[in-house]
């Protein structure tokens, strides 16, 4: 780890708990790290960008002006949509977005920026089927899956499994089990006309998080009786260590995923077989870490600014 000061971006917002603990763990390092609020363009900051020099900086309203290649790291926590709130339902709030966003992604490119995580790994993020594609190539089980807006298929599919669940492409909603009421063709062929779904096979077991820290693994069991651990506020946490296999596996997944950090959610079934389910590039960890001690914060501080 270095021991001189660095200059830390934490793309979020003050409503995130995450990213005001992240900002602060660093300040109390030394370091110089500022919050970066993309809602707020350019409401609270402006960005400028020169091609021909392959230049740019942050200006902030309090006067600091912040050289993209003079930012060591960036940790991301969330990035907000630019609001126009003065240009809402006209013509030219579309085009206001696009150019906000665009000029936006030219900081998110910078390459000389140490990005935990990068602009790819959240849009890879965002395929989840394919995550689940990559995951199995590198050498993780997966549950059997299927991703269509093809009522045919997915009956089919669905037939070949004793027990399953359902959950939104791309995340972000609650999973359920698969009713066979569900499955009725009428049924399925409206809902499929809206959006596709995910329906997997159910791993009977137990929920296990990991989080990969540069070359660090940490784990623990989640003992719950609901269907998603998230949805349990009462959940057990309870440490534990990975097959040595899974660890190294972890790792390689973080890696090959594009990200310096992780959450990978895993299913243990009663055989102690291990089954990816996703990997996470923005994950929240504070209260995982408080409840476990593990020493989360530490390591990502560490990550940051090595």
């Amino acid at each position: 780890m270095t021991s001189y000061a660095q200059c830390v971006a934490v793309l979020g917002n003050e409503q995130d708990y995450h990213a005001i603990h992240v900002l602060n763990a660093l300040k109390d390092k030394g370091h110089h790290a500022f919050l970066l609020d993309t809602g707020l363009f350019s409401e609270q900051f402006k960005l400028s960008w020169k091609p021909h020099f392959e230049k740019g900086h942050i200006a902030a309203n309090d006067g600091h002006v912040h050289q993209f290649e003079k930012i060591d790291a960036v940790y991301w926590r969330s990035i907000d949509t630019p609001r126009i709130p003065d240009l809402k339902g006209k013509p030219e709030y579309q085009v206001a977005q696009f150019d906000s966003h665009s000029l936006l992604k030219t900081l998110l490119y910078e390459p000389s920026i140490k990005w935990v995580n990068s602009f790819e790994a959240y849009q890879f993020h965002r395929v989840k089927p394919r995550q689940l594609a990559l995951a199995k190539l590198i050498g993780a089980n997966i549950p059997q899956t299927i991703v269509s807006n093809n009522a045919g298929d997915i009956i089919e599919f669905s037939r070949e499994l004793d027990k399953a669940i359902f959950k939104p492409v791309q995340g972000g909603a609650s999973t359920e089990f698969l009713a066979k009421e569900l499955l009725a063709e009428n049924r399925l062929r409206f809902a499929l006309g809206y959006s596709p779904v995910t329906i997997q096979e159910y791993i009977e077991g137990t929920n296990v998080r990991t989080f990969v820290v540069g070359e660090h693994v940490f784990s623990a069991e989640i003992n719950t009786d609901a269907v998603v651990f998230r949805t349990d506020s009462n959940c057990e946490l309870v440490v534990t260590t990975l097959p040595k296999r899974i660890s190294e596996l972890s790792k390689e997944i973080c890696k090959r995923f594009g990200m310096q950090w992780t959450a990978i959610d895993w299913r243990r079934n009663c055989s102690g077989e291990y089954y990816f389910l996703e990997a996470n590039p923005s994950p929240m960890f504070y209260c995982f870490e408080q409840q476990t001690g593990l020493p989360i914060t530490e390591e990502l501080v560490n990550l940051l600014v090595a």
